[in-house]
C-alpha cells in the first residue's frame, strides 16, 4: 500500500525565490528500464531576481530559482535571450539564443526532462510577436549533454507538447541545430 501511495504522490516544492516547481508523479523503474519525468521551473522574468549589473553594459541577468538541483538563469544580451542551468561549475545552455532575437521571447515556464532522475533535456516555448500579437509559438527542445544545445523546434499543432517531450527524450542522440 505504501508503494502505491508513493507512485501516485505529486511532489510540490517551493524554491528559494518563491517560484513553484511541480514534479511529475514518481515512477518506480524496473532494473534496466529507462524512465523520464518532468520538473517545471518558472522563468517569468517579473518573478525572477535581477542580478547586479555586469561590466558589459548590454548584459542583464536574472536568477529564476532552482529546479531538480539546477539553478535556472535568464540572461539578455544584444537582443537575444539565453536560458542556462547551473550546478557548481557545470553550465548548460539551452542554445535558443539565435532564435530569440527581435520580436521573439521565451514562455513563462521551462520543462526539465529527467532520465532516471538525471537532467537530460529541456523544453521551452518561443513566442514570435507582431506588435502585441503572437504570430507563432514553437517549443524549443535542447539536449543538456556536453554544455547543452538546441536540437529541435517543434511547430504548433495538435499534440505539440507530447511531440516535444518525445523529441526531448531522444535529445541526447540528436545533432545540434546550427
Amino acid at each position: 500500500m505504501k508503494r502505491l501511495a508513493l507512485r501516485t504522490a505529486m511532489v510540490i516544492a517551493l524554491t528559494t525565490v518563491g517560484s513553484l516547481v511541480a514534479l511529475s508523479p514518481p515512477v518506480s523503474a524496473a532494473k534496466g528500464k529507462t524512465t523520464y519525468t518532468s520538473v517545471y521551473a518558472n522563468i517569468k522574468q517579473s518573478e525572477c531576481v535581477k542580478q547586479p549589473q555586469s561590466k558589459n553594459a548590454g548584459f542583464v541577468s536574472f536568477r529564476c530559482g532552482t529546479a531538480a538541483g539546477w539553478q535556472i538563469w535568464l540572461e539578455y544580451e544584444e537582443g537575444m535571450t539565453f536560458v542556462s542551468l547551473r550546478r557548481g561549475r557545470i553550465v548548460n545552455n539551452t542554445g535558443i539564443d539565435p532564435y530569440t532575437s527581435g520580436d521573439t521571447t521565451t514562455g513563462d515556464r521551462l520543462e526539465l526532462r529527467l532520465r532516471n532522475g538525471t537532467l537530460s533535456s529541456t523544453v521551452v516555448r518561443l513566442n514570435t510577436y507582431s506588435g502585441e500579437t503572437v504570430t507563432k509559438s514553437v517549443l524549443a527542445v535542447s539536449s543538456m549533454g556536453s554544455g547543452g544545445c538546441l536540437v529541435a523546434l517543434v511547430e504548433p499543432g495538435p499534440g505539440q507538447s507530447a511531440q516535444a517531450r518525445s523529441v526531448a527524450d531522444k535529445a541526447a542522440t540528436l545533432p545540434c541545430k546550427e
